[in-house]
């Protein structure tokens, strides 16, 4: 099957898809940068909850 074209259809789906990537993308760095990522990221770096108890 190498070597074919996609149908039109799903070579759209393929194109979303990527399009849907590049917006997690942007969603994913605008979220590293908030206050509450950070608090949240300074909590799990933490000792883990389980670990603390003699």
């Amino acid at each position: 099957m190498g070597g074919k074209c996609p149908h039109r259809k799903v070579y759209n789906e393929i194109l979303k898809q990527a399009e849907d990537a590049a917006a997690n993308e942007d969603v994913r760095d605008e979220h590293s940068r908030s206050k509450r990522h950070k608090k949240r990221l300074k909590q799990m770096m933490g000792p883990a909850p389980q670990s603390t108890r003699c």
